[in-house]
């Protein structure tokens, strides 16, 4: 998968509900942030990396049931971290 890295000056730097909006003005495209400003953007998989990642989602999804030891996300899901950062967000 390749990525590409963009860097902003401190001050244009995206607000989280910039940064919200940006992603959701760009639906096709994935963006994570870095803490210190940075936007990652990240390319969609291909049919055989989406066809083993559906595989082993599966697999973990029937074994949880059964353990019942947390949750799962899919690569759709943003989380944000302590330090501001925002990663695997898709709006």
């Amino acid at each position: 998968m390749e990525t590409v890295l963009m860097h902003f000056a401190e001050d244009i730097r995206f607000t989280d509900d910039e940064f919200v909006r940006f992603c959701q003005d760009n639906p096709s495209l994935r963006f994570e942030r870095r803490k210190n400003g940075d936007i990652i953007l990240m390319s969609l998989t291909g049919g055989e990396t989406g066809n083993r990642n559906i595989e082993l989602g599966a697999d973990f999804v029937i074994w949880n049931r059964q353990s019942k030891w947390g949750y799962f996300f899919d690569s759709s899901t943003a989380f944000r971290l302590p330090d501001t950062s925002v990663i695997g967000a898709v709006a």
